[in-house]
């Protein structure tokens, strides 16, 4: 957090970070497998010699693996990690959780630090 490459990192307070829930990942990660396996498949429909109700059946289980996966990322994103420091006191780390709703954990996130963070505060993209 000090730096940014070689330099030192100004405005170390405006770092936010999003963090997933220990406990679902594992569901994020076996979905993605399967997500990765579908897509194999598809890629390689004519080595495998599919008929048309193959192809069409593996390519609706991707899309829907796809899916899956789209809304396994926004369950699992659900910590919202941000600097705080009082005067020159060293920064400390405050965790909020930033679950619900269909939109993506950065939304929820930027959304979040607006709300701690009312008096015109950007997330710094460095």
């Amino acid at each position: 957090m000090n730096n940014r490459g070689s330099s030192p990192r100004l405005y170390r307070n405006m770092l936010a970070f999003v963090a997933p829930y220990r406990d679902y990942l594992q569901s994020l990660e076996q979905e993605t497998r399967r997500y990765l396996a579908w897509k194999s498949v598809v890629d390689d429909t004519e080595a495998l010699n599919l008929n048309a109700y193959q192809r069409r059946q593996a390519s609706e289980s991707l899309k829907r693996s796809d899916e899956t996966v789209d809304l396994r990322v926004k369950e699992a994103y659900c910590w919202l990690l941000m600097p705080t420091q009082d005067g020159t006191n060293p920064l400390e780390g405050e965790a909020t959780r930033i679950s619900g709703g269909t939109e993506s954990h950065i939304v929820k996130a930027a959304k979040r630090y607006r709300t701690a963070y009312p008096q015109g505060s950007i997330i710094c993209p460095y």
